[in-house]
């Protein structure tokens, strides 16, 4: 699916698949050689990791990935040699040594004055110049950074540019220059708005996992109101609903779902609405196991963590 090949979760037992072992009433295997030391929640998915870089990227990522797979959206193709991101440093860290480094930083018009930003260097980052989403791989982002970009795609008509790089003022007394404006992708993520790029265009399906070499076996368990963890929704396994696992509960060879090198999963569309890429709310789940509270809350809101908790994650690998 992807050239990097990512990976997702979803409040789910990850269980390190051996011949030997078997598989009790609850379909969680037993095997006392396995090593379960890693739990994660629902909530626990991967956080200003990963963004589309429009919301038309986005819906047509979903349809090309969703089951009924209709009619693709087309989308341009983000220019390559005209793409740049811009984080938010601090202050006192910024000691350019020449003027070529001075370039480097600047200040942005549609900012507060006081803001000194630096152009990120490529390799902190990995973009899909077709499918248009960005992944920082490399790079430590925080809750209080404010990420900027500007970028230009081969139809402005569709996609216009994002951002305009225009110096208002170049380096004159050793400041730095002002650029017209860069398009907000992350702002401080303390902020509870939901309405802004950081929360609609940050993805809510991509979970660390173990890195397990060898095979895995994963569960999807949602939790009950008496705390017990259920792996099946009507006799149905939960994994094999989200399209994680065959009814055997055997993960889906998919280096697109499963990418054990990053310690990633990627929980695939469940439909092709905008809301395929979250998937505690696919309906098939049932009305009682859906959570939707989960990718209504900015999780900086306080009240995210205080929110139930859905489903359960263990982790086992048997190597």
């Amino acid at each position: 699916m992807f050239s990097k090949q990512l990976s997702l979760l979803f409040c789910i037992a990850v269980v390190a698949y051996s011949p030997n072992g078997s598989s009790g009433p609850s379909g969680v295997i037993e095997d006392s050689t396995l090593k379960c030391n890693w739990i994660a929640r629902d909530k626990d998915f991967v956080k200003d990791r990963f963004f589309f870089l429009d919301s038309l990227y986005k819906r047509a990522f979903i349809r090309t990935y969703c089951p009924e797979s209709p009619s693709d959206i087309a989308v341009p193709k983000i220019r390559a040699d005209n793409f740049q991101v811009w984080k938010t440093a601090l202050s006192r860290a910024v000691k350019p040594s020449d003027s070529t480094e001075m370039e480097q930083y600047c200040y942005v018009k549609n900012s507060p004055r006081d803001i000194i930003y630096k152009k990120l260097d490529p390799g902190a980052y990995y973009v899909d110049w077709s499918e248009g989403w960005i992944w920082f791989d490399t790079l430590s982002v925080y809750e209080t950074d404010i990420i900027g970009i500007f970028m230009e795609t081969e139809n402005s008509t569709l996609i216009p540019a994002k951002g305009d790089t225009t110096l208002l003022d170049s380096l004159v007394r050793g400041k730095f220059s002002i650029l017209k404006s860069l398009w907000l992708l992350k702002d401080e993520t303390r902020s509870v708005d939901t309405t802004g790029n950081s929360f609609k265009l940050m993805w809510k399906n991509v979970y660390r996992i173990p890195r397990c070499y060898s095979g895995m076996r994963i569960e999807v368990c949602s939790i009950t109101g008496r705390g017990d963890t259920i792996p099946f929704y009507k006799g149905t396994r939960i994994s094999a609903i989200l399209g994680l696992t065959d009814e055997y509960g055997i993960p889906i060879d998919d280096p697109g779902i499963f990418d054990y090198a990053n310690g990633l999963l990627f929980v695939p569309p469940f439909d092709c609405s905008d809301n395929g890429l979250y998937p505690f709310l696919n309906p098939a789940l049932g009305e009682v196991n859906i959570q939707r509270d989960l990718y209504k809350l900015n999780p900086a809101n306080p009240q995210f963590e205080k929110k139930p908790v859905g489903f359960v994650v263990r982790g086992c690998c048997d190597d």
